[in-house]
């Protein structure tokens, strides 16, 4: 794993509240990521988890 950003969304705050997203995995240029392993970080005021996912092609 090389621990780099491929892509960030939401920088504000938000309401509490439940969200969902979908990565379409394009980078923040949106060029097309390789097929692998990507981390998801979610941080909010008490709360942070990382879980892993799978870009299959």
């Amino acid at each position: 794993m090389l621990g780099q950003q491929v892509y960030q969304t939401a920088t504000q705050e938000h309401p509490a509240g439940k969200y969902q997203f979908q990565w379409s995995g394009l980078d923040q240029e949106g060029r097309q990521q390789d097929a692998g392993i990507y981390l998801c970080r979610v941080e909010a005021e008490t709360y942070a988890q990382t879980i892993k996912m799978v870009l299959l092609k």
